[in-house]
């Protein structure tokens, strides 16, 4: 019995909003899985930080609102992906969390999930822990250029590297959530199968 690998590859891509969320300031991207020929393909990017303006946090929520409204045009995202606080995993999550700078983030969240029509079945929400461990942004932004620049063109390769340079952390976190969801549910999947191949006898 040998065994033989055959690889299932997506009919094609969704449209995807992914969002580091920040009422001070938000990183977003939108992925058009229409322009995509895969996961790292450029073409399918937009991306962008929000600066949220408000006399009270629910006026910043739907500033950011606005803005990303704005922003992705007349592209309806089928997925929405967006960070959650870890309050309790580190030091630092234990601190926002007793301060209670968690909660316009955590609300910004939901805010959004309804202003866009997102159902729970199209929302997740990913601990950073999950989505890229306990690494810093630098590691993050490493990440980034490594996975797009793998079968990337040389002008794309430079476009990369200028990205890496001009890009906030927020928005280049927003863009490598995205890529964790879509490599979840969307790389090719590898299936075993075990067959019996009968192997003729020499004459």
């Amino acid at each position: 019995m040998i065994a033989i690998e055959t690889v299932e590859r997506p009919a094609k891509f969704p449209v995807v909003l992914s969002i580091d969320p920040s009422i001070v300031e938000m990183g977003w991207a939108l992925f058009d899985g229409a322009q995509a020929q895969d996961i790292y393909d450029l073409r399918a990017w937009t991306y962008g930080r929000i600066r949220p303006k408000g006399n009270s946090i629910q006026d910043k929520w739907m500033d950011a609102g606005d803005k990303l409204d704005q922003a992705t045009g007349n592209l309806s995202p089928e997925f929405l992906v967006c960070e959650w606080p870890a309050s309790f995993v580190s030091l630092r999550g234990v601190v926002a969390y007793r301060k209670g700078s968690n909660y316009p983030m955590c609300g910004l969240g939901g805010y959004l999930m309804g202003r866009f029509g997102f159902s729970s079945k199209t929302v997740t929400f990913y601990q950073p822990a999950k989505w890229k461990g306990s690494v810093p942004k630098s590691v993050t932004t490493y990440r980034f250029e490594r996975e797009f620049s793998k079968k990337a063109s040389p002008e794309s390769v430079r476009q990369i590297e200028r990205m890496c340079k001009t890009l906030s952390d927020h928005e280049i976190d927003a863009i490598m959530l995205a890529v964790f969801w879509l490599c979840e549910r969307y790389i090719p999947k590898v299936k075993r199968s075990r067959k019996k191949i009968v192997i003729p006898r020499k004459a």
